[in-house]
């Protein structure tokens, strides 16, 4: 609980006399014994109160939901379902067909890599890596990157150039923003 640093403090707020080579044990027996005025002000006391209004209150709402769990549950089944049910309005079943084949449209659901971060992501959102060509020295960083070696005794070479995928010509939006 004491630390040397922290009980230096307490003892000089309590204007406790310590000296710097006071051992630890010797100090906490001066804290002990001691009675100021500053002790008054630190001291807390904290006190569990019960507040009953609170606590019915708490149990009638309780109630209240468990009579109207109650309620829906036998509303339910006071109802019999209509058999057989209405037929479709042909203009909603058009709209509902419409935009089902919308989000299966070949453009929704192709995807390509990003030649910069390699992630999949749908074609909406890529653009062609040529129209930001002139910002891709961004990515070539001397000193970070090395060639691929096939065995342990090739020799290390430097990978000069972006960093990049060189077998996707896309870019996504995210790495555009960033480059």
């Amino acid at each position: 609980m004491w630390g040397s640093v922290k009980s230096s403090r307490i003892a000089s707020i309590h204007r406790i006399a310590a000296g710097a080579r006071c051992k630890l044990a010797e100090l906490q027996l001066c804290v002990a014994k001691h009675t100021c005025a500053a002790c008054n002000t630190y001291v807390s006391i904290f006190v569990e109160e019960h507040n009953q209004k609170h606590v019915a209150m708490e149990k009638a709402h309780k109630k209240t939901l468990e009579k109207k769990a109650c309620n829906v549950k036998n509303d339910v089944q006071d109802t019999p379902a209509e058999f057989p049910p209405l037929s479709l309005d042909p203009q909603l079943g058009h709209k509902i067909i419409a935009s089902a084949c919308k989000r299966m449209n070949k453009s929704s659901l192709e995807e390509a890599g990003c030649a910069v971060c390699s992630e999949l992501k749908p074609l909406k959102t890529l653009s062609k890596l040529k129209s930001i060509k002139n910002l891709l020295h961004i990515l070539a960083t001397p000193g970070v990157t090395q060639k691929e070696r096939k065995d342990n005794t090739s020799k290390i070479q430097e990978f000069t150039g972006p960093v990049l995928d060189y077998k996707c010509n896309k870019i996504c939006d995210q790495c555009c923003r960033a480059v």
